[in-house]
């Protein structure tokens, strides 16, 4: 009579832990020490003073920058563009939140033209920081909003 071999469930398990491992390793983390709230902060401060400079100074080299409306743009020069147009925008800022690596708020954006007031509008926005820079950018408009985890 022969034995029935079942299989080891060493394979298995190992395959589960380098799934895991992977997943961990292309999850965004921080390390500690490091404030994505302070980065976050020192753009606002930046933007608010109409500092093109030092609002620049606050992303890697290479940002990206998306609208909830299915529009991205990618590297310094035209996020640079960007912020140059958006500096001219008015904003009051509130309910920032971090979580991990990154930091939503919402604000008022005020658009005016030639002395004008021509829009004003909410928007949030959600920046994912790496290290001391903000990587990414996403802009919600249109009643679309970032979700926090749980």
């Amino acid at each position: 009579m022969r034995k029935a071999v079942r299989p080891s469930a060493a394979p298995a398990a190992l395959a589960l832990t380098l799934v895991l491992l992977g997943a961990v390793g292309c999850a965004q983390t921080f390390k500690p020490g490091e404030d994505p709230g302070a980065v976050v902060d020192k753009f606002l401060a930046a933007r608010d003073a109409r500092n093109l400079d030092a609002a620049m100074d606050s992303f890697v080299d290479q940002p990206e920058m998306r609208s909830s409306l299915g529009v991205s743009w990618n590297g310094r020069d035209i996020v640079r563009a960007i912020m140059a147009y958006r500096l001219l925008d008015s904003y009051t800022v509130s309910d920032v939140r971090v979580a991990g690596s990154r930091v939503i708020w919402s604000e008022n954006v005020r658009r005016g033209v030639a002395g004008s007031l021509s829009a004003n509008f909410d928007e949030d926005v959600e920046a994912v920081v790496v290290g001391d820079r903000i990587r990414s950018m996403i802009v919600y408009v249109g009643g679309t909003h970032p979700t926090l985890p749980s």
